[in-house]
């Protein structure tokens, strides 16, 4: 069992303990730093015992690879654009109201599922989702299965 008692004021006792800390401190790093450059020093010598002289290697004739033939030009494909289509607005009533049916029907599971998708908007309740995160998280819960 060892027992330590301390004399003396706290600033007394910490300061002989920071003392004694850095002198074993700098004593390690100094014993740490020697082992290292004796590692160092051994290694090299291993390397430089292990060295073998470099074979030349004569140069390989070079071959001729087939070149593809260039490619035509093709003109260009006229892409359709959709045609705009008016898309839902939706208030945040009416996303409470979506969301409280859906959680309602499993409550259990739907709300931890609920929680997480807020949360992935940054949000804690759809009272302070961002307006124009609205089509989003519809299209989210549409992604759960929520009849939208």
């Amino acid at each position: 069992m060892v027992k330590v008692e301390f004399t003396g004021s706290v600033e007394e006792v910490k300061k002989e303990i920071r003392e004694f800390i850095e002198a074993n401190y700098t004593a390690v790093i100094n014993n740490t730093q020697k082992e290292i450059k004796r590692a160092i020093a051994n290694a090299s010598a291993k390397t430089e015992e292990k060295k073998e002289p470099v074979k030349q290697v004569e140069d390989a004739p070079t071959q001729k690879l087939p070149v593809a033939p260039a490619k035509k030009e093709e003109a260009p494909v006229a892409v359709a654009t959709p045609l705009p289509t008016k898309t839902a607005e939706y208030t945040a009533d009416d996303l409470q109201r979506i969301a409280a049916a859906w959680v309602a029907k499993d409550i259990e599971n739907n709300r931890k599922t609920m929680k997480d998708l807020l949360g992935k908007f940054g949000v804690k309740a759809i009272t302070v989702l961002p307006q124009e995160s609205y089509g989003a998280f519809v299209q989210e819960l549409k992604n759960l299965g929520v009849d939208i």
